[in-house]
């Protein structure tokens, strides 16, 4: 077995060995570790059906016309069981890029709503005060996930010829990583899938907020405090968050680093086009205040990018702190006016490294 290979499995078992006794320690119920073999791909079909092809256009075409139309689409999940379990959802769509989906039935749901631009896709939720950001992948309801009903181009995302299952894909996919780190490239992905982190030395994008469930009254970033100290990684692009300050905060909190999009033309050019969501990423426009963050992250985590997290705690209303292996702590201040913590002012919506570990 070649070191790359020896080196990925190494950490994944650390990161499974980290991330169970995170759960531990929280006192959460134990859950069953599922192991399953990936299927092999299929065989291909010799020649495409043209016939099948023109039906999945046709369907495009009415399923997802060029002009603004809205749809009711109920999906039913059935169990073994025989129990049926129906979801209904209201689509309002103009063409295949813009999309909000409404859930209206059942009822404990109504008020939920999906927004996608491009291959971007929020959820919006009358509990939670901030949107919160998906992956069209992601399960919405049993089998369906959120691009099944935001977003598909069968036409396009079913090839006659090529049929393969999702753990055939993700075996591919794993090849082509191993690949990369054998053949001594840096690997950076997006959101960090577990398969395909202990091939990645940085992950873009990642979910640092767990609040994508009515039911939650407070969270802990576990995913993080498994990764941190083995693979570096960041949130989402600071110039391009919703909440440009709360974006900062949270990468504080999650110990992550920093993550910027630019572009060098002026952002004029993608006005009234397709690309509207990168207007604010002109690096003129950003490179005074991107020097200023990188540099008060790097005084305030010094040291710490190597070393896991040991402890992440509520301190107070609005307030957390992490401690890092070595003791090395920072608190997080997500209220709007100053917080004292042991004679040290952590200003309002702010952060800052603190004396000793422990209060």
């Amino acid at each position: 077995m070649s070191q790359v290979m020896s080196h990925a499995m190494s950490l994944e078992h650390r990161l499974r060995r980290r991330f169970i006794a995170l759960l531990a320690s929280a006192l959460l119920l134990p859950a069953g570790a599922q192991a399953q073999d990936a299927d092999a791909p299929s065989a291909q079909v010799p020649t495409a059906d043209a016939e099948a092809m023109q039906i999945l256009i046709r369907a495009d075409e009415i399923r997802f016309p060029r002009d603004s139309f809205q749809a009711e689409i109920a999906v039913r999940n059935l169990s073994a069981g025989g129990e049926n379990d129906e979801r209904k959802f209201r689509v309002l769509s103009r063409g295949n890029e813009s999309t909000i989906v409404l859930s209206t039935e059942p009822a404990s749901e109504r008020g939920q709503a999906l927004l996608m631009r491009g291959r971007d896709l929020w959820i919006f939720m009358p509990s939670v005060s901030q949107p919160v950001r998906l992956s069209l992948s992601q399960r919405l309801t049993g089998q369906v996930s959120n691009g099944d009903l935001a977003r598909a181009n069968f036409a396009g995302d079913y090839n006659p010829k090529d049929r393969v299952s999702r753990e055939a894909a993700l075996n591919l996919q794993v090849k082509k990583l191993q690949s990369l780190k054998q053949g001594g490239n840096k690997v950076m992905i997006t959101s960090g899938n577990q398969y395909a982190v202990p091939y990645a030395d940085f992950v873009t994008d990642m979910n640092l907020d767990a609040r994508a469930v009515n039911i939650i009254d407070e969270q802990v970033p576990f995913y993080t405090m498994a990764l941190h100290g083995l693979v570096n990684y960041s949130g989402g692009a600071i110039n391009l968050a919703d909440d440009e300050k709360e974006n900062i905060l949270k990468s504080a909190e999650s110990g992550a680093g920093l993550y910027f999009t630019y572009i060098a033309e002026k952002t004029s050019v993608l006005q009234d086009g397709k690309y509207t969501r990168y207007y604010a990423c002109n690096y003129d426009d950003w490179k005074k205040d991107t020097l200023s963050l990188y540099n008060k992250f790097n005084e305030t985590f010094e040291g710490t990018y190597d070393k896991a997290i040991d402890k992440h705690e509520k301190i107070a209303e609005g307030v957390y702190k992490t401690t890092f292996e070595g003791g090395k702590a920072v608190v997080v201040n997500y209220n709007y006016s100053n917080y004292q913590y042991n004679g040290q002012e952590i200003a309002a919506r702010d952060f800052a490294a603190v004396k000793g570990g422990e209060e």
